[in-house]
């Protein structure tokens, strides 16, 4: 009987030393934060847009309200952080494990769909056998197979690439199922419209799923979009998840597409959903990403609030200004009145070069008049290509260069014709793609490997 009153009181210290560090920790926190952040962060209930700019301090108003939902007593495990990339899933844990705080779910989406497709597998059918489907196995698949469907040459123009045909093609199946187009949506346009490409298309939809279905494969798009019809379709499981996650929060709410942001809408049964990110920051348009997500979120949410977050920590006032200068020549972008607190900074240099070469050069010279270390210095590229190129000057002109992210010797163009030869001794017949590539670098034409292809398939 002793043992068990200690034990007890030892459970109960235990739990109120960790809620006095909470506590304590919040209070610090909050003490860090700006007005505006604190406005963000004082909002535990119902839904929230926060509109930021950068460096104005996305990621610390999510830390922030994770923090003062736990503060006022709400269980860990019910709130549910969703971010953008793995990367940003690690800083959001570290920066919440500071805090004192650990039993946060926090991922990516994709991550989430998995989980619950995979704890439902019996209804879902998907499991810990199912593979996921990547980019060049997809462009494998439909480089050896867009020719048996019989598409029509003279839409699609397939003599042009077959390879960049399979992008294109790849490419807008990947933006109808973000989109939430089903294969029957598609058909029921065709038949209301005049539409040749779609009709297309829609072979290449059906038997890529026909494909996927038969080898339990499963792309990105697919775990989205399948935990959203999952869900709808099964009230009791939206029950239990809407109940097991009461707080949503959802980071760089920008580079969401519908089918994502009808997930978080899904999930958040009880209105407690909270949206970070910067519409003027989405770097996902290309891929699908909603453009007028923060416009949805407003009309399906008519109680929600909103704050702007209005500092930028990061940039001098001098990039500031340059910035908001570029951004006026957007008659579609709505300026935020941002206030720099890092001072006027160096002022921006603008030059315009005769050519590349002399572009690469005049920095080279900038360089070498600095007196600071080479380390200390950073050059942003658009491309890999032009990195690759300015390295080259630097390196000529005796200055130490370092190229990050793209040093992998798995790049280097020799190494990768070596790679594809392995694959196709290994395993010819499922070795299409490097083949083709080998081929190419011979001087055969796309159009004879496709005959090629053709002829092997009889």
């Amino acid at each position: 009987m002793v043992v068990k009153k200690l034990v007890s009181t030892l459970l109960m210290l235990l739990h109120y030393t960790s809620t006095c560090l909470i506590c304590c920790l919040f209070k610090h926190h909050v003490m860090e934060l700006d007005d505006s952040q604190r406005v963000a962060v004082s909002h535990l209930y119902g839904p929230l847009q926060v509109k930021a700019g950068p460096g104005s301090g996305k990621t610390r108003v999510i830390v922030g309200k994770v923090v003062a939902l736990v503060e006022q007593g709400v269980s860990q495990d019910s709130i549910l952080c969703m971010t953008f990339t793995d990367k940003a899933a690690d800083e959001m844990r570290r920066r919440l494990h500071e805090k004192g705080v650990g039993d946060v779910w926090v991922g990516t989406m994709h991550a989430l769909c998995l989980e619950i497709l995979k704890s439902n597998s019996i209804t879902t059918s998907i499991s810990d056998d199912t593979i996921i489907f990547g980019e060049m196995a997809r462009l494998a698949w439909c480089y050896r197979n867009i020719e048996s469907l019989n598409i029509d040459e003279d839409v699609i123009n397939l003599s042009r690439s077959l390879q960049k045909t399979c992008l294109k093609i790849l490419n807008a199946i990947r933006l109808a199922k973000r989109e939430m187009i089903s294969d029957e949506d598609l058909e029921m346009h065709i038949k209301d419209n005049d539409a040749p490409q779609l009709k297309e298309l829609l072979k290449v939809y059906r038997a890529y799923d026909k494909y996927k279905l038969e080898k339990n494969l499963i792309d990105y798009e697919d775990m989205v979009v399948m935990t959203v019809k999952y869900l709808e379709q099964d009230s009791q499981m939206l029950k239990y998840y809407g109940e097991k996650f009461r707080y949503v929060l959802v980071d760089e709410f920008q580079d969401n597409n519908y089918a994502q942001f009808m997930l978080a809408s899904l999930l958040a049964t009880s209105d407690n959903i909270t949206v970070v990110g910067d519409e003027d920051q989405s770097i996902m348009g290309f891929q699908g990403a909603f453009g007028g997500i923060f416009e949805e979120f407003t009309d399906r949410y008519k109680n929600q609030n909103s704050v702007m977050l209005t500092q930028n920590y990061r940039c001098s006032d001098n990039i500031s200004a340059v910035s908001t200068q570029l951004l006026k020549a957007d008659a579609a972008t709505k300026l935020k009145d941002m206030h720099v607190t890092k001072g006027e900074g160096e002022p921006v240099m603008v030059v315009a070069a005769f050519n590349e070469e002399a572009e690469h050069q005049f920095v080279a010279d900038t360089i070498k008049g600095l007196d600071v270390s080479s380390k200390s210095i950073a050059i942003l590229c658009r491309t890999n290509l032009q990195c690759q190129k300015f390295a080259e000057t630097l390196r000529y002109n005796g200055i130490p260069t370092t190229l990050a992210g793209i040093g992998n010797i798995l790049h280097n163009t020799l190494v990768a014709q070596i790679i594809s030869l392995l694959k196709i001794a290994n395993s010819p017949h499922t070795s299409g793609l490097e083949i083709s590539h080998i081929l190419k670098i011979d001087g055969i034409y796309e159009h004879n490997i496709r005959a090629l292809n053709t002829k092997a398939r009889y």
